[in-house]
Parts: C-alpha cells; sequence; structure tokens
C-alpha cells in the first residue's frame, strides 16, 4: 500500500463548543466526565459480543 500525499492525514482536531446545544435545546451536562466514561465502559462490556 503506497501512501497519498494528497489526501488529508486524519481528522482534524475539533473541540466541542456546549453553547450551542444549551441555547437550541436547554440542554446542560448533569453527569461530569469522570463518571459518563466509566458508566459507558462498564455499559459496553456487558454488551458487547
Amino acid at each position: 500500500m503506497a501512501w497519498e500525499m494528497e489526501q488529508p492525514n486524519g481528522q482534524p482536531r475539533r473541540c466541542l463548543n456546549i453553547n450551542c446545544a444549551k441555547t437550541a435545546f436547554n440542554l446542560i451536562a448533569e453527569t461530569n466526565l469522570r463518571y459518563g466514561l466509566k458508566a459507558t465502559i462498564d455499559w459496553y462490556r456487558q454488551n458487547a459480543s
């Protein structure tokens, strides 16, 4: 496989702006990142097959 120098080399870095969600949907995060990641990983481990 040859490396295509003409093609982009991956996804550009993105930062989430929650102000749009807050304004459009009145959405405010109620779960902190550490707990949310743990819950997601636990769910995945129980449901992945």
